[in-house]
């Protein structure tokens, strides 16, 4: 079996109960020009897909390469996806 890295308490909070398990940084976003926030679930400029499950140094990395927001999506709920910062979550 392999071994998987938790889900960070901060993260797993923000879904009920009945989320499935695993919960995906769908995209993440960093600051250009003068926005300093975007526009919800990665729809304009600035977001990059990343596609990763949402452990503690899955969000270390982002926020050392400069993004800011990430947009989470799990599944087994009626609205999986949320956009958080990133400094709410490490």
């Amino acid at each position: 079996m392999a071994y998987r890295q938790p889900i960070p308490a901060s993260v797993r909070g923000l879904y009920p109960k009945s989320a499935n398990k695993t919960i995906l940084v769908k995209n993440a976003w960093r600051p250009f020009g003068d926005r300093t926030r975007s526009e919800p679930n990665g729809w304009d400029e600035g977001w990059t897909h990343v596609g990763e499950i949402a452990t503690i140094h899955v969000l270390q990395r982002l926020r050392d390469e400069g993004y800011t927001w990430v947009n989470l999506e799990a599944g087994g709920v009626a609205w999986p996806w949320k956009d958080v910062p990133l400094s709410s979550l490490i």
